[in-house]
């Protein structure tokens, strides 16, 4: 008698290579394959400009081993892992990799990945994540709305002091990401614009939190990326941060 081998669980996860440094940095890859690879060429699907030379054509991939991540070394300029040389290492949340010595910067992250149904319902935006990248910091949460501010009680803690105790607050709805402001004396910018009523966000949108705050540039999907505002004029043209 013949027995079929069951079919193991496969956790289901979305990976986030999120730009610390170099030319990409303040950019986001949000990446739902089981092999990701890192490199100069054009089909990399996390892509690198043709004229860096440091790195390689085809210079590192991660592959998503049952949920756990494992980063292999492809190229002879290497890689590090928190600033250790590796050739092959199991990644952890939140670690940061150099690809090359002296070469550009990534912090790994990684969410459950949910599926979106068929129908649009309520408990869709309950699984939603909205991840903000400050600084060198990153956090994702899992919440249909999140709320900005310096009080300890807020999902987002940000430390500045031109951000109040409870400054804004972000929330999903039918997959589109909407910005509400909660400072009630109109502290929360939108393009530079005070925000009055809740409004809907759109890819390449300019928080700031106070007009002399943290400038967030949202990148679609429920991502937001901390830049300087010396970037913003050349991120609308879709052009690299760094060359200023």
């Amino acid at each position: 008698m013949r027995t079929e081998k069951s079919k193991t669980s496969v956790p289901d996860f979305m990976i986030q290579i999120v730009h610390l440094e170099g030319p990409r940095r303040g950019q986001i890859d949000e990446l739902h394959k089981e092999r990701i690879s890192v490199g100069r060429n054009p089909d990399s699907d996390v892509c690198f400009p043709k004229d860096l030379r440091i790195i390689s054509r085809r210079h590192a991939e991660i592959l998503n081993l049952g949920g756990r991540f494992l980063l292999r070394n492809l190229s002879k300029n290497g890689c590090l892992v928190n600033g250790k040389p590796t050739q092959i290492k199991y990644l952890q949340q939140g670690d940061i990799f150099t690809f090359a010595e002296g070469g550009p910067k990534a912090r790994f992250q990684y969410v459950r990945h949910v599926p979106a149904p068929v129908e649009v319902e309520l408990p869709q935006a309950a699984n939603a994540s909205i991840t903000i990248q400050l600084g060198f910091n990153i956090k994702a949460v899992q919440r249909s709305a999140v709320s900005l501010g310096s009080a300890t009680g807020c999902d987002f803690v940000i430390s500045h002091a031109h951000v109040l105790a409870k400054h804004a607050q972000l929330s999903v709805r039918s997959g589109e990401y909407f910005l509400r402001d909660l400072s009630l004396t109109q502290a929360t910018l939108l393009n530079g614009r005070p925000v009055v009523n809740e409004v809907l966000l759109q890819n390449k949108d300019v928080i700031g939190l106070g007009k002399e705050g943290p400038q967030l540039l949202y990148l679609g999907s429920g991502c937001f990326a901390e830049v300087r505002a010396r970037m913003l004029p050349r991120i609308r043209k879709g052009l690299p941060p760094e060359a200023m």
